[in-house]
Formats: structure tokens, sequence, C-alpha cells
């Protein structure tokens, strides 16, 4: 909130959206948040940030038009599923590449759409 000549200005933002979301994509590449301890790959590791940006915009529309949806507005339904699916695709299709030694270089890749298996 913010005043311009006396008036009250109110500013919406998907900040929220956006944060949620970005640290789903950290987590779904196996990547601790920035400033975490113990040696772990973090997400300032990550050397391609740029290519993660559209799967994070998809994923944070999705929730904007989710939560429009649930609040009872007209036709939001039909936009959080395309954002939905669009968001998935572009999980599937999106690496991040990793430098794990800290020389500036991609050491690895990571896809958001690994399944871990074990062995019971």
């Amino acid at each position: 909130v913010g005043t311009i000549a006396g008036g009250v200005v109110e500013v919406s933002t998907f900040a929220p959206q956006l944060a949620l979301i970005h640290a789903q994509v950290v987590r779904m590449l196996g990547l601790a948040p920035s400033g975490s301890g113990g040696g772990a790959p973090t997400e300032a590791d990550v050397v391609n940030p740029d290519d993660l940006r559209l799967v994070e915009a998809l994923g944070a529309l999705h929730l904007v038009y989710a939560a429009a949806s649930a609040a009872g507005a007209e036709g939001m339904a039909s936009k959080a599923a395309m954002y939905r699916e669009r968001f998935s695709a572009e999980r599937q299709r999106v690496v991040a590449r990793v430098d794990l030694d800290g020389d500036g270089a991609p050491d690895a890749t990571r896809r958001m759409n690994v399944v871990a298996l074990s062995r019971l």
C-alpha cells in the first residue's frame, strides 16, 4: 500500500504464488534453498536459472487461477486446468544444469520428472 497525492494506492502482486512455486521447483530438483549449509547443492549452484522461469511462471499462474476458481470466479476452472497441464508439460521438459564443484561449469543435469525407485 502506498500513497500518491493524498490517495491510497493498493498494489497486488503474485509474489506469494511465485515464492511457493519457486520453493517447489527447488525441492523437485533435489536442491536445497540458497544459504543452506551442509554442503549439498543449492539453488545457487544452478547455472541456467533463466531456463526455469517459464516453469515457475506457469506454476504460479495455475495457483492464481485455481484460487480464483475456488472463490467462484466464472471461467477460472478451465484456465486453472490449462495452466496446470502446461506447468506439468514444462516440468517434464526443462532441465537444470548444476555446478557441483564450484568451478562455474555444470557437472550434473537435474530434471523434475525423475521418479526415485527403491528396492523393498
